[in-house]
């Protein structure tokens, strides 16, 4: 959970428990643990100290195979991380040799893939042929194994490795090659984490600068292999919820059923890649046989059950019914737009009713990511001109190409929806200035931002209204009675009138007794509550406050729209996770205000929420935004809105 204080703390408590009790076999297993935690703190010559103290210990007789393969392999990859890419092959080559004198052979591939990333990283600095041909030759190997195996996860993540090798050395037909072939691999899920690698710092993930030759060749295609290799990440996050039954009865069954199945898939299929691995000698063919005939059964159940949730979600409605993100747009003034960052450019799909354009754009990857970070780190500083100055300057040629790449595409467009990926572009678009137009994009068109391509269908009438505060969520009454309650306890003290806030309001807190949670049913929920996101599992996302309440209980009242309180978007890649559920959850609509102090407040201000509050009090404000909703219900769709609170 990324709680790394205390998982050193613990490290250390248990170290001292072996110690006392004499047992020593664990000794490498601690380290490697402690040097993972640095690792992951970006503290790379400290991982590097403590992977290197594992290795030194003396292992008992006992020692763990896998734990002498993960140490040398992450050394490597400190080696990597800090692009001393000769003294990385050295520890890849003896984990690679400790993996084939084992009984862990299928962990070999993963090792080659990595000797194949540092020769081609090698080659890309140097350009020596030599390092090109090592390079070709164990990317090969590894394919060759994940094949041999069935490891069909591992081997997708290959070949987009290779494809985008071949991609970045201009080598358009062996790409385009690879680029097809991973086009026949279908929907694959894993939920079981593979005990072997959680030892491991890194383990192989999807490299898309294959895209830059792939839009070239077939761009419906390669935009259909993006968007099934996104689907897999989400839809793998939502399926790790323990149970479903915050969703509707029928769908609820299927999700339930469709997660043990898996989870029966993948432990045959662990069981089934480590035998297949091992010489003929070595294997137990009673358990391939056995592994294969379940892996048959549990194949075709899950098939099913997906098949059956396709009408449900369009996403698994295009894998399992061949059709394409086109046949879910109906409005023909709504564009999608997905910018996908590679090497060396930026990739932009336009999907629209008229069909998929694709422009390429030339970056330095590097800069546009320190200027994106820079933008995050100061919207609650910067001022409106500060903001159009830095926007103009760094991304004004992006947002150029973009609305110029939305007119082309149709002329009639009147909203764009950017489709979230976990990259460092989400959730900033609409706050790039273009020079050519004078304008930000969100002052152009209408923005907003999904995960996936669907058809909004008809918007709610918001009758109720909750508020999620202290793990309970109450009426606009029961607040107000909560609230004056408090109010009559705490002293009263003056705040300046100059201060404004974008987003709900900082309020003191009000103990309550951790009674039972309410779970009413609203139609509008807001969360007063602060989020607490989880990257592993959707059951530890929550909103803290005097109690802890957990999303799945959030997601039981259905309610049919949400106002998030203002959130910190320090990891994209997990809020993306987190808005993900969202889709599945069946929540139609969600408003997500962002944090502003500014005493520079103009009507067409940044965020595009087209509609504001302003000099209320809070609860006054809340209400008045309430039935904006209500009268413009039509509209809602076209328009985003903004908070202005006055205490």
């Amino acid at each position: 959970s990324k709680n790394y204080p205390n998982a050193i703390k613990t490290i250390d408590m248990a170290f001292e428990l072996s110690k006392k009790n004499g047992v020593k076999y664990l000794t490498q297993e601690f380290y490697n643990n402690l040097g993972l935690i640095y690792f992951y703190e970006n503290q790379v010559s400290k991982a590097k100290e403590i992977f290197e103290l594992a290795l030194n210990s003396s292992p008992a007789s006992e020692s763990n195979q896998n734990i002498l393969i993960s140490i040398k392999n992450n050394l490597g990859d400190c080696e990597f991380r800090g692009q001393s890419y000769s003294q990385a092959l050295k520890h890849y080559f003896e984990a690679l040799s400790f993996s084939e004198n084992s009984f862990l052979k299928f962990i070999s591939p993963i090792i080659q893939l990595k000797i194949g990333k540092s020769y081609e990283e090698l080659y890309l600095l140097n350009k020596n042929e030599s390092d090109r041909k090592n390079a070709e030759r164990y990317f090969q190997f590894a394919l060759n194994r994940f094949k041999e195996n069935r490891d069909l996860k591992n081997l997708q993540k290959a070949l987009s490795i290779v494809a985008s090798f071949y991609s970045k050395i201009n080598e358009l037909d062996k790409a385009k090659k690879y680029f097809f072939d991973l086009d026949e691999i279908n929907l694959l899920i894993e939920l079981k984490p593979e005990d072997f690698l959680k030892t491991f710092a890194i383990k192989p993930e999807y490299e898309f600068d294959f895209l830059n030759v792939a839009v070239n060749q077939n761009k419906e295609l390669a935009y259909k292999i993006f968007q099934n290799l996104k689907f897999q990440n989400v839809f793998e996050y939502f399926l790790k919820f323990r149970d479903f039954n915050f969703l509707d009865g029928d769908l609820s069954k299927v999700f339930n059923s469709l997660r043990e199945e898996i989870l029966v898939k993948n432990t045959y299929e662990k069981i089934y890649i480590q035998e297949i691995s091992l010489p003929s000698a070595q294997r137990i063919n009673e358990k391939i046989k056995i592994a294969k005939e379940e892996l048959s059964k549990t194949n075709e159940k899950v098939e099913e059950l997906i098949s059956n949730l396709a009408s449900t979600y369009q996403a698994l409605n295009t894998i399992f019914e061949k059709k394409t993100q086109l046949d879910f747009i109906s409005n023909n003034e709504q564009i999608f737009v997905e910018l996908i960052p590679t090497n060396e450019n930026l990739i932009c799909f336009y999907v629209s009713k008229t069909g998929i354009q694709v422009k390429t754009i030339k970056i330095d990857l590097e800069n546009l990511r320190f200027n994106l970070k820079t933008l995050f780190q100061n919207l609650n500083s910067f001022t409106q001109d500060e903001l159009k100055e830095f926007s103009s300057t760094n991304f004004g040629a992006i947002a150029d190409e973009i609305i110029s790449g939305v007119i082309n595409s149709n002329s009639r467009i009147r909203k764009i929806t950017f489709l979230l990926n976990g990259s460092d572009l989400d959730f900033l678009p609409h706050l790039f200035y273009s020079k050519k137009f004078e304008q930000f994009i969100s002052e152009k068109f209408s923005v907003d931002y999904s995960i996936f391509i669907s058809d909004d269908g008809k918007i709610s009438e918001i009758k109720s209204i909750g508020f999620l505060k202290n793990g309970k969520i109450l009426s606009n009454d029961e607040l107000i009675s909560k609230v004056n309650r408090s109010d009559e306890k705490s002293s009263r003290e003056k705040i300046s009138q100059r201060q404004i806030r974008v987003g709900l309001p900082k309020k003191e807190e009000i103990q309550e007794n951790k009674s039972e949670l309410n779970n009413k049913n609203f139609d509008f929920v807001v969360t007063i509550d602060n989020l607490i996101l989880n990257s592993t599992s959707p059951e530890l996302n929550y909103f803290d406050s005097a109690s802890r309440y957990y999303f799945k209980e959030l997601l039981k009242t259905k309610p049919k729209f949400l106002l998030l309180k203002s959130v910190s978007i320090d990891n994209i890649n997990l809020f993306y996770l987190f808005f993900s559920q969202f889709y599945f959850g069946k929540i139609n609509y969600i408003v997500l205000p962002v944090t502003k102090s500014s005493q520079e407040i103009t009507d067409n201000f940044l965020y595009n929420y087209a509609k504001r509050v302003e000099n209320k009090t809070p609860l006054a404000s809340l209400n008045e935004f309430f039935e904006l909703l209500k009268t413009d219900k039509n509209n809602i769709k076209q328009n985003n809105y903004w908070i202005i609170y006055q205490n």
